[in-house]
Order: structure tokens, then sequence, then C-alpha cells
């Protein structure tokens, strides 16, 4: 069988595309192809789930706005936890920032700049000395987690009760020219010679990109680097959320995500008695050239005992009294496809072929919006409205092209984690 469109890569951007794809040209025949046995259980499984619109740049805005816009619809059945951001600075960050983050507030729905006295009101903190301490916040209340596996599915479900084709297990090794053609695609063909052929191809296999499209003379410009996320034991929350003066604990179950002056960020699941702790070490830390990134990633715990857990007691004095070391529960890692530039998704066409990637940590956060553009490439869409993206709540005409290397007009993006 010929398809109309083939998408290869069934993570969570792929899978919003393909979604998309069926919605855009109706009538058109479309199959995903996913290497491994079950959908979202790459990348997309192994990242913190969180989703936030607290972007430097105006198209991440836009693209988490009106993701999360889209997610809010379905906060049930997402397992969506809507219970914010706090990004924290220390003095002398927010003498460099000031300006930019007012700014940024004005432009952000749901957001405010806090003090050390209403921060002091919802976390428990240290006492405001060394040069770290923190002195002042942004808050996000259009922020919070969800689950990746939740959101997976509805893409995936909504996808095959539309008509289309998911197959699993089944891993493109290359993509293969049309007969005599230099210009144009025919095929994918997988790890056992077989070929699935198509009119059109979608390539979002995320950090394993340029494993795909290099071969094929393609350049991407998207680098994978490894990240990982540890999971400590959290026995009593009242180490991180203050108590309100009637000696009642407040807010203990909407914690922030919370974000320090040294990188270290915070998901607490006071509920579970855990909280997931994470920090990008960027210097040393290698791209893994040439591509191929490690399927099974492993988290360091001597890299969380190094740079995150100094960092957590430094600002926490419930966790700084605790004698022994933090209990790590389980850990994980993955890799963040990095379009380093700008670090925004990239969108282009080449032929009869698009590939979508260098969503740089932000994926599961704008794959809403993300796969609507994709598609919208793959069918030769110039615009997308994009629902509920700008600050007023207002849809918001995106151009495609945006989001191309040869016609490429975005802004770097700087708050990544």
């Amino acid at each position: 069988m010929k398809f109309s469109y083939l998408v290869i890569g069934g993570g969570m951007v792929g899978l919003a595309t393909a979604r998309y794809l069926l919605l855009a040209d109706p009538g058109a025949s479309v199959a995903l192809v996913e290497a491994k046995a079950r959908t979202c259980s790459g990348n997309s499984a192994r990242s913190a789930a969180l989703y936030r619109n607290l972007f430097s740049s105006p198209t991440s805005r836009l693209l988490a706005e009106s993701s999360i816009s889209y997610y809010l619809g379905f906060a049930t059945e997402l397992g969506l936890r809507p219970n914010g951001y706090l990004w924290c600075f220390s003095a002398s960050q927010w003498a460099g920032v000031a300006a930019a983050a007012a700014g940024l507030v004005g432009q952000t729905r749901a957001a405010s700049l806090l003090d050390a006295a209403a921060i002091g009101a919802s976390l428990r903190l240290s006492d405001g000395s060394g040069d770290q301490a923190v002195s002042q916040a942004i808050f996000g209340g259009r922020c919070g987690s969800l689950s990746a596996q939740a959101l997976g599915a509805h893409y995936e479900r909504l996808f095959e009760a539309g008509g289309g084709i998911v197959q699993r297990g089944r891993s493109i090794a290359r993509l293969e020219l049309a007969p005599g053609s230099v210009q144009r695609f025919a095929a994918a063909v997988d790890t056992t010679g077989k070929r699935l052929e198509a009119e059109r191809f979608v390539v979002a296999t995320g950090c394993w990109l340029q494993d795909l499209l290099g071969p094929a003379g393609i350049a991407s410009g998207v680098y994978p680097k490894k990240r990982q996320l540890f999971a400590f034991r959290l026995d009593d929350p009242g180490w991180l959320a203050a108590a309100d003066p009637s000696g009642s604990e407040r807010g203990r179950s909407g914690l922030p995500n919370i974000i320090l002056p040294g990188g270290v960020y915070l998901k607490p699941i006071p509920e579970r008695r855990l909280c997931v702790a994470g920090l990008a070490d960027d210097l040393g830390r290698p791209f893994e050239l040439p591509y191929a990134p490690v399927e099974r990633a492993a988290a360091e715990p001597d890299y969380f005992r190094a740079a995150i857990e100094p960092e957590l007691r430094r600002h926490f004095p419930g966790l700084a009294a605790q004698a022994e070391p933090l209990t790590i529960v389980t850990a994980w890692a993955g890799h963040y496809d990095y379009y380093w530039p700008d670090r925004n998704p990239v969108i282009e066409r080449i032929s009869n072929l698009v590939w979508v990637g260098g969503c740089s940590g932000s994926g599961i956060m704008k794959a809403d919006a993300i796969g609507r553009l994709a598609a919208a490439k793959a069918v030769g869409q110039a615009q997308v409205s994009l629902a509920q993206a700008g600050p007023a709540g207002e849809d918001v005409a995106f151009s495609v092209d945006d989001l191309s290397l040869r016609q490429r007009r975005v802004e770097r993006e700087s708050l990544v984690i």
C-alpha cells in the first residue's frame, strides 16, 4: 500500500503531526511508524512532563500558549496539574534581568513578579544570605505538569479513530529516492529491508533526526544532548513549603514547580512524598556526535550528589538539616534535541519530505502547535491559526515558514532549563 503521508517517529510531536495531517487533508491516507513497541516511549517518556508559558521568545510563547489552551480543554484526561512555576533569581541575577523580566510579565498571561517577602510566604527558604540567595521571582500561573503518557495516548486515539494507521516496533533505517530521481523520495526502508511507500514523508524523530536525514544528504542543525532527572524522597513537604500564620499548612498539594538561581529545577509531587530534580550541565556534557544517542541513557547519581543536592541544601533549611544523603528513589535520562542557534523548533521542507525537530526540551509543552504547523507544512498551507495564543487569549495567525531554516523569523529563546 502506498500512503498519502508517512510520519516517521511516534513521540509527542510525531503523534500530534499525524493527528493534524488527517484534519488538514481530509481523505488522505496517513500512517505513522514507530521504532519501539509503543508510542511515546522514547524521549517523550523521559522528560519531567512540565508545561509553561514563561519564555523570553515571543515565538516560544505563542507555541506554548496555543498548546496549553488545547491541553486545558482535556485537563482531566491528561492528568493536568496547574500548580504554576516559580522562577527564582538571586539579587545579582535580578540586577541584570529586572527590566526584561518586567517586560516578560507584561506580555505573559497569568504571570507576576514576587519579592523576597512574597516568595517566603510560599516557600521555606534559607535566611537570604549568600550570593545565590533567592531575592526575586517570576510566578507563572498558567504553568504546571501533565502526564506525557496520557497526552500521547490522547493524540494516538484521535489519530486512529480518524482512520490513521500506527505501525509499532518498526524501525526505519533509511530513506530511498525514487528510481531515476535525485529530487524525490519514494520510500522509507526499515531495518529488515521492507519498504513503506508514500507520496510525502514527515520525519519527527527528535534527537535521532540526523541519523535518518544525514545519509539522505540533509543537514538538520539539530544536536542531541543528554539530560537527566532524579526523584528523591520528600518525607515532609514542609521542607519546601511554608505554613501560614494560623499554623495550618497551606497549599502543600499545590506546591509550584521551582527553578532555583543556580539552575536546579524541582517538580514536587507531595502526594507521593517525592520531588523530581534536574540541572542542565552544558559545559563538559558532550553533544552525542555522530548523533546516535544511547538508547538507554543512564542517570548518574554522582552528578546528583555533586551538583544538585548541594544546591537543594543551600536553599532549603529543612533539607539541609537532614544528616543523611537525600534518598534517590528513581532516576532516568534522555536527550534534548537542540537547535542551538535560537533554541526554537525547526520545521523545514525539502522536496516531498518535511522534517520537524529542535524542540530543545520543550516539545511536550509546544507539541500541539508544532503538530499543527508541521502538518500545514506537509500539505502546503502557508499559515495556521493558533487558537488562544495571544496575550489576551486571542487567536494568532502564524506563518509556517517562520520556523523554517531558509526563511526563519524567530527570536532566540534564553529561558531553557
